[in-house]
């Protein structure tokens, strides 16, 4: 499984891949532009992290481009759409790694995960006839639009437009990408979608995993709680002002997880007095989320429509909240909407700012909570699964590597 992952690694990818080594295939995970080192717990058996020979050459560079973006966001545009310019991004991560990973194979099928690394998946199939399964996890030329530069998109759709309808099969986060894409290519190729879901557990539930005894808080507490990164691009600012000119009796916003915000956030929380009633900065182990969140009263899903991916966003956080049969106080974003009004698990806020992110909190707590019963709970978790989802994946795969000629059986997907 090819990843341009960098930091950490996305849980669709180990979930897939744990899903493969279930049914007997061996598993290299092969990060293309940084080496990952994800806690062991993470990988099933017979899942491999494929290390590194050497750093790209561009790292130092991309780590700059990184910075500026925080710092100059106008300068980093501008030098962003001067590199698409003059440099063939995807070209030069098939370049980095193609030997290298030639020397590993063959493989039977290669999976990459977005457009970055799909014309390395396509060069590698064309030497081994491998099949080449595309995961899309969101539209990613429209990725992170205020970041970016409209000559860097135009770039990253010319990519995808040669080299998507090279792919075996198409994986689609959801229903919005998969429209995107049957809209733009009509594919003939077999496509489906699988969610960012988590597999189904009876009773998520674990002794330890509290959010109160990780903030010493007494167990008359209840918890409005947010998992995940805390980044600009997550609308969190707004939520936790919006918390706090909440003034609910009784509850307090957990906010677990780590990022750059956190500082911001902090200072939030000191100028408005909230010490008491919010708490941040303790990240949990990824296998801990859900029990985690299941000692929680309602999780909060604040996205706000920033670029098209926000707009069409179905985050993993939507998926834990559902399995950790929390009720969810979520933005009415379009897929959002589709997947919760299905399940009956939530009801939405206005999260456009502080003043509406009150009004919300105080009225979902005060009334919509009361409606959320635990059958209902537990139907949308178990239809929120991943057991839901893992027989479109497995089917795609089955296609793909039907379809594909020459393919080498034994080992499946760096």
């Amino acid at each position: 499984m090819l990843t341009p992952d960098q930091g950490f690694l996305d849980r669709r990818i180990t979930q897939e891949a744990r899903t493969l080594a279930g049914r007997g295939w061996s598993v290299d995970i092969f990060p293309t532009h940084l080496p990952l080192d994800p806690p062991a717990e993470m990988l099933a058996p017979d899942v491999r992290m494929v290390p590194r020979p050497s750093q790209p050459r561009a790292s130092r560079a991309r780590r700059f481009k990184h910075l500026l973006r925080d710092v100059a966001p106008r300068l980093h545009r501008m030098a962003d759409g001067a590199q698409s310019l003059v440099t063939d991004r995807a070209g030069q991560i098939a370049a980095w790694n193609l030997d290298y990973l030639l020397g590993r194979g063959p493989y039977a099928a290669v999976f990459a995960h977005d457009i970055p690394v799909l014309p390395l998946a396509v060069r590698l199939k064309s030497v081994w006839g491998c099949a080449v399964i595309c995961d899309l996890h969101e539209i990613y030329p429209d990725m992170v639009t205020g970041a970016s530069s409209a000559l860097t998109r135009r770039y990253w759709r010319r990519v995808e437009s040669r080299f998507l309808p090279q792919a075996d099969g198409i994986l689609c986060v959801n229903a919005a990408v998969e429209e995107y894409v049957r809209g733009l290519y009509a594919p003939s190729t077999p496509i489906a979608v699988v969610h960012n879901s988590v597999p189904y557990t009876a009773d998520p539930r674990v002794p330890g995993c509290d959010i109160r005894g990780l903030y010493g808080l007494s167990d008359a507490r209840r918890v409005l709680a947010f998992a995940g990164t805390l980044g600009a691009d997550t609308n969190i600012e707004t939520l936790v002002a919006g918390f706090g000119r909440a003034h609910i009796e009784g509850w307090i916003l957990a906010l677990l997880g780590s990022g750059p915000l956190e500082e911001r956030l902090g200072t939030i929380v000191s100028e408005d007095r909230l010490a008491d009633r919010v708490f941040l900065g303790r990240p949990v182990p990824q296998q801990d989320w859900v029990p985690m969140l299941s000692s929680a009263h309602a999780g909060a899903l604040p996205y706000r429509a920033i670029d098209r991916n926000h707009l069409i966003s179905t985050p993993n956080k939507l998926f834990e909240y559902a399995q950790a049969r929390l009720p969810i106080a979520a933005s009415r974003l379009p897929m959002i909407e589709r997947i919760i009004t299905a399940n009956g698990n939530g009801a939405f806020v206005d999260y456009a700012n502080p003043a509406t992110t009150a009004e919300g909190l105080r009225r979902f707590i005060a009334s919509d909570l009361a409606g959320f019963s635990r059958d209902a709970l537990e139907i949308a978790a178990r239809n929120l699964s991943w057991e839901r989802d893992e027989e479109a994946f497995l089917s795609v795969v089955s296609q793909a590597l039907d379809d594909a000629s020459g393919h080498v059986r034994g080992r499946l997907a760096v």
